[in-house]
């Protein structure tokens, strides 16, 4: 809710304030946030990334799409340094696009952070409410206002803050910006089926504040870019579904066009391009044992070792599959 209140004193200018309301397990939140009368509004914060939103869906190279992101969220936003975060398997963090003013030193853009810089409890919150505004990391934290009820309860310490788009910094945190030189931030969260797949995060060495309507703009544009690249993975899921199933009927085809006996099918799967390699992403070579012989599988451009290795290597393979299988009965026999 947007307030203009009537003016007060003669010469005391006009303010105008955010009221931004939270339910949590403490009742109704309301966070008052001082607006800069000269704001152009939620309208013109969308209008600057509508275009943005549309030119998305024109690309599929995630680079192309996450620069054109940042480039947009540092125009509306007006931070420094506005940088794509995409986050590894392991969960640590790779800048893939930046944005910077000139008076930024260095690039940012190619490094990597370890996955303990963002904590699972904030990876959780940032899932949960998708954006993160710290206008001032160095500013004292302002009184909370309680009712009476409240009071009774344990007051301004009982109060549960989440979800409160004013709460303050943990003092980690505010150590952790300190040192790189960074006092306002904002955190747009980029989920992916409800998983945290990379963050926006913009800096800025002085505070910043940004409207809630303007936040609520970027985030829109965190959205579309999320909705965006779940359908290109969709589609690559679709894809490699459809070449699987083309692969298999090719495989059949020559499996039987090779003779009407097991070992001559076997030979089908293994003579011709495609082969049985080809259902195996990243594989140069393997071999298919059958009767005491080893008939090799090429992958493209690929050598495969002669028979005799081929039939050392399978042997010491069997041995250690025993041996496992044996140590597996001892220890169920102990029990």
């Amino acid at each position: 809710v947007t307030l203009v209140p009537s003016a007060g004193a003669a010469g005391e200018k006009k303010r105008k304030v955010n009221l931004i309301l939270t339910r949590s397990r403490s009742g109704l939140l309301v966070d008052i946030e001082e607006v800069d009368m000269a704001d152009m509004g939620s309208f013109s914060a969308h209008q600057r990334v509508r275009l943005t939103i549309g030119a998305l869906n024109n690309h599929t190279d995630l680079v192309t799409m996450s620069q054109q992101v940042v480039e947009q969220v540092a125009q509306t936003t007006g931070h420094t340094r506005v940088m794509m975060y995409k986050f590894h398997e392991d969960m640590h963090g790779e800048v893939i696009a930046e944005c910077k003013s000139p008076e930024e030193e260095g690039s940012w853009l190619g490094l990597h952070f370890p996955a303990t810089d963002l904590p699972q409890r904030s990876r959780d919150q940032l899932a949960e409410e998708h954006v993160r505004l710290i206008a001032d990391a160095r500013a004292q934290p302002a009184k909370i206002v309680t009712d009476a009820t409240l009071d009774r309860l344990g007051g301004r310490d009982s109060v549960d803050l989440k979800g409160s788009t004013l709460r303050s910094p943990h003092r980690c945190h505010r150590e952790y910006l300190a040192n790189m030189d960074v006092r306002g931030t904002l955190v747009l969260a980029v989920l992916i089926k409800d998983h945290l797949w990379g963050l926006v995060v913009c800096h800025h060495p002085k505070s910043r504040s940004v409207s809630y309507q303007t936040r609520m703009a970027c985030e829109f544009l965190a959205q579309a870019l999320s909705m965006r690249l779940s359908s290109l993975m969709d589609m690559k899921v679709h894809s490699r579904h459809e070449h699987t199933l083309q692969l298999h009927a090719k495989l059949c085809e020559f499996m039987y066009k090779h003779g009407p006996s097991s070992r001559e099918r076997l030979q089908g799967l293994v003579s011709y391009t495609p082969n049985l390699s080809h259902l195996f992403t990243g594989s140069g070579w393997g071999a298919v044992v059958f009767e005491g012989h080893v008939l090799p599988v090429i992958a493209d451009g690929q050598n495969a070792p002669k028979e005799e290795h081929l039939l050392k290597l399978y042997h010491i393979l069997e041995q250690g599959k025993k041996e496992k299988v044996s140590a597996g009965a001892k220890t169920k026999d102990a029990k």
